[in-house]
């Protein structure tokens, strides 16, 4: 659930799910007040089991709970459930955002001319909660640091508590590939390949911020437009945030994909030139 909508709604004390013991007769009134979760938790059965989540009583307000409440017969997530969860955020987010050894930061970013000062800034404005354009577009020749902007964006992302995954295109596709191969020969068996390409696919549709890098690098085949195309095409009609660095001109993409990164009103589109940021003297962060 976390991996899938990053993070919950802000503000909010607890994470509603869907356990119910039943629809009550009585129709559910709406209702903005808040449930109360205790400090003290009371998720464990006598079996020693730990639930993980309890029946609220009362409001924040202290009214209680009464039948007919959209709160009625709802569990929440229990106050020790959530601290755990938080405790571990940390590094389940580190583990999901897959970047790379090498350590990128915006810190030990150095510019080299005025289109390159010019991306960073663009980065890390889209870098926020609620960018101006669900889509950024970074485009530029090799060793033009389009890798380190993107690297540096997503562990900004992690850092604020935001799930964001980076994935390597042509890495990417070869994964997809090999998995969807031991699909194809466990047919009508359920078995954790099977599972692990379909969690893996529905996982790069819904993750809170995507970032593909090196679009282009990848070998062309009609498998890997097609996947290419249903991960766009997905985040695209939902105006999920989707980060893309290549360096092919527009005329050089497949045309589906190529329309949805050129197109203005959702896409932003930066670029860094060819001045190989590479060469660049190291910077210490």
């Amino acid at each position: 659930g976390d991996i899938l909508k990053g993070n919950t709604r802000r503000g909010s004390r607890h994470t509603r799910r869907s356990v119910s013991p039943g629809a009550s007769p009585i129709l559910p009134k709406t209702t903005t007040k808040s449930v109360y979760i205790p400090d003290v938790c009371f998720c464990i059965r006598p079996s020693g089991e730990r639930t993980g989540f309890v029946y609220a009583s009362r409001h924040t307000d202290g009214s209680l709970i009464e039948q007919g409440d959209a709160t009625w017969g709802k569990a929440f997530e229990c106050a020790c459930s959530q601290a755990e969860r938080a405790e571990q955020l940390p590094e389940r987010l580190k583990q999901w955002a897959n970047l790379p050894t090498t350590p990128y930061s915006f810190n030990t970013w150095t510019t080299q001319d005025v289109s390159q000062r010019a991306a960073l800034k663009a980065v890390q404005a889209w870098a926020v909660p609620h960018p101006s354009s669900p889509w950024l577009l970074l485009l530029g020749g090799v060793g033009t640091g389009k890798t380190h902007l993107a690297c540096a964006m997503v562990d900004l992302f992690m850092k604020q508590g935001v799930y964001a995954r980076y994935e390597f295109v042509p890495d990417l596709l070869s994964d997809l590939r090999q998995g969807s191969r031991r699909v194809a020969s466990a047919v009508g068996e359920q078995d954790t390949a099977t599972q692990d390409y379909f969690e893996r696919a529905l996982q790069l549709r819904h993750v809170t911020v995507l970032v593909l890098d090196d679009l282009g690098a990848q070998r062309s085949t009609p498998f890997v437009e097609e996947e290419l195309t249903r991960i766009l095409d997905y985040r695209y009609r939902e105006a999920l945030p989707l980060l893309v660095t290549t360096n092919l001109p527009r005329e050089a993409m497949n045309s589906r994909i190529g329309s949805r990164l050129f197109d203005s009103h959702l896409c932003q589109r930066v670029e860094l030139g060819n001045t190989d940021y590479r060469q660049r003297s190291p910077v210490l962060a």
